[in-house]
């Protein structure tokens, strides 16, 4: 029997539109959070260069959702686990929460 585990966070997936685009950009906090990793853990892979690439809002650090998927799919091989659900991020095997089998 297959064992089914839930997306440890579920996202709508952004379709590209300009209303989109507001969205389509995630905060130091909001990369720590998919990422799984504390903020300090971000703030070390910006001073290491190891991170997605960020920009400049004012005072704020921002990361392209595009540019933090391509740097999650680069990192699989490290990771162990793809979520298959609507948002495809690539996770730590103990963040999924097995919900059958």
């Amino acid at each position: 029997m297959t064992t089914l585990w839930s997306c440890p966070n579920p996202v709508k997936v952004l379709d590209g539109s300009a209303a989109d685009e507001s969205r389509s950009s995630l905060s130091l906090d909001a990369l720590a959070e998919f990422a799984g990793v504390s903020l300090n853990t971000v703030y070390q892979w910006n001073q290491q260069g190891s991170g997605p690439p960020y920009y400049w809002v004012g005072n704020h650090i921002k990361y392209r959702l595009s540019d933090v998927q391509q740097w999650s799919s680069e990192r699989r091989a490290q990771l162990a686990a793809v979520c298959s659900s609507e948002c495809g991020w690539t996770y730590r095997r103990y963040a999924f929460t097995q919900v059958a089998g």
